[in-house]
């Protein structure tokens, strides 16, 4: 009976089964998106065998952040873009207000109201969060959202036909949080395998 000798560590990464290297990766590929971007470096053949799993936990903070998430997985297949858990949290320095109202203040007596950057950026950081929704609609289970108290622009995206558990915390009050972009659906369609329901804030 013969035995497979690996000569090097890069030949050693292929003597595995992909099965047993997809297994690992589905369990290691759960941290906030920091392991599959690490094992998307690591080979080629790595990369390719990480690719379905890669992208199953991803916590994103921040429009820049978002964009590049979106950007990442247009150019992958829908196969590969199959994101499980997805945290995003919309930053904002309320300190850059302050700074770029100051001079006005400086020279005026009147009162002034400080406006909040992430009001007028609000429609079209939600528009570009729904898209993302839209490429991961079909794997999505758990959705954790961290809105502004300061954001008054509620999300219109497609149904989440798989997500059970979702988590809204910050700025929600009496206005709707969603909207459905489907206007041939109902609303109650939007989360139809939704079983856990959390606010805060």
């Amino acid at each position: 009976m013969s035995t497979l000798v690996c000569k090097d560590s890069a030949t050693a990464l292929q003597c595995f089964p992909a099965e047993i290297w997809k297994a690992i990766f589905a369990f290691a590929c759960l941290d906030d998106g920091t392991t599959g971007c690490s094992l998307a470096l690591v080979s080629t053949y790595i990369a390719e065998v990480s690719r379905e799993v890669r992208y199953q936990s991803v916590s994103i903070n921040g429009y820049s952040q978002l964009l590049d998430l979106i950007s990442t997985l247009e150019q992958v297949p829908p196969v590969a873009r199959r994101v499980r858990h997805l945290f995003v949290g919309e930053k904002f320095d309320p300190t850059c207000a302050i700074r770029a109202t100051f001079p006005a203040v400086m020279c005026s007596r009147t009162r002034i109201e400080l406006s909040c950057p992430s009001v007028k950026l609000s429609a079209e950081f939600h528009n570009t969060v729904a898209h993302l929704l839209s490429l991961v609609s079909s794997t999505l289970e758990t959705l954790t959202l961290i809105i502004l108290p300061c954001d008054p622009t509620p999300f219109s995206i497609s149904p989440l036909p798989s997500l059970t558990e979702l988590s809204i915390y910050g700025g929600w009050t009496e206005r709707p949080i969603f909207t459905n972009a489907c206007k041939l659906t109902q609303t109650a369609t939007l989360f139809p395998s939704l079983l856990r329901l959390h606010f805060s804030g």
